[in-house]
């Protein structure tokens, strides 16, 4: 049954996993994710949500581990979206794919 997980991060960068009461590294949130589980990442000291900014660091894990020639070519795609983040790119994918009649001018369609 998938969990909500709640991840401390300390100021030397370790994740302390709440509901297991240990430190986990960022490829054991990514198999927590993948298991179906909700994570909340809290900065220890100013309580700030780093939920997002560590999603995307576990996301660069994986890129890293799975690299390839084609990536490149998404990568230039992602760059030259409307503004220039892989979130605005996959927004406009959804768009694209969710009302596909429309004429689409983003790089997303060349």
């Amino acid at each position: 049954m998938p969990l909500h997980r709640e991840i401390r991060r300390y100021r030397n960068r370790k994740l302390y996993d709440v509901v297991q009461s240990c430190y986990i590294t960022l490829g054991e949130l990514g198999e927590y994710i993948r298991a179906g589980d909700s994570i909340n990442v809290i900065e220890q000291d100013s309580k700030k949500d780093l939920t997002a900014l560590t999603m995307i660091q576990v996301l660069h894990l994986l890129e890293k581990e799975s690299h390839t020639e084609q990536d490149k070519v998404m990568l230039n795609r992602i760059i030259r979206s409307t503004d220039g983040s892989f979130t605005g790119y996959i927004q406009e994918l959804e768009k694209s794919i969710a009302n596909p009649s429309s004429q689409c001018t983003t790089p997303l369609c060349q």
